[in-house]
Parts: C-alpha cells; structure tokens; sequence
C-alpha cells in the first residue's frame, strides 16, 4: 500500500511539473514583445510588413489575416491540411489563403482558434502579452 501511495504521488507530482513548464514555455513564446539590441537597450517592434516578413519560416511564422498579425509557429504542425499549407504563407498577408481555403474558406472553429495565436494589429506596435 505504501509502495502504491508513493508511485500515485510521484506520478502526480510529475504531471504537474509536466503542466507547469508546458504553461511556461507557452508563457515565453507569447511574450515576444521586445527586441533587444546589440548595445542592450530596448527597442518597441511595430507590427509592420519589414517586421512580419523577418518570421518567414516554419521555425518562425507569422501571418497577417485581415489586418491581424498572428504568430502561427506552434500550429504548423498540427495543422489539419499540412504545414505546407500555411508554411507558403509565412511572412505575408496570408488573407486570401485563409478566406478562400478549399473555396469556401476555414470553418467558424479555425477563425475562433485564431485568437490563440494574436500578437496584435498590423502597423500597431507589438503590446505586452503579460
């Protein structure tokens, strides 16, 4: 009964460790907001085409869609039509990919999950996600 007790609580133990990193590393992909400069100051980042197009890879994607910048990275691979599909698009105004999809565009649930993935307005400076 011991043996079993302490098994019970490792592995609870271990799921939580697991949920708070996971929660973590989520928390530190979103809170891209501030660029640091070689000389170590800070520098605001506007939400522009110069600045979306240098986030044009699978490892680093962002699109626009209607005037909205989102930092698509962490979807690409769960993407249900293949990451090609939205790798294309990486660093562009990827609006007419995504309201024409198939023909008849992405389905109420896909615009809904966009949400998780908002960075913010095109040509609006990058707002602190904390």
């Amino acid at each position: 009964m011991k043996k079993l007790t302490l098994i019970s609580l490792f592995v609870f133990f271990a799921a939580v460790v697991a949920i708070l990193v996971e929660g973590l590393v989520f928390y530190q992909d979103k809170k891209n907001t501030l660029s640091v400069s070689p000389s170590g100051s800070t520098e605001e980042i506007i939400l522009d085409d110069a600045e979306i197009s240098k986030h044009s890879t699978a490892d680093d994607c962002w699109l626009i869609i209607s005037d909205k910048v989102y930092n698509v990275t962490s979807y690409i691979a769960s993407h249900p039509g293949g990451p090609e599909a939205i790798i294309l698009n990486c660093g562009k105004d990827a609006t007419t990919a995504f309201l024409t999809k198939g023909g008849s565009g992405h389905s109420q649930s896909a615009v809904d999950n966009l949400v998780n993935y908002y960075l913010g307005d095109l040509k609006q400076p990058l707002s602190s996600l904390e």
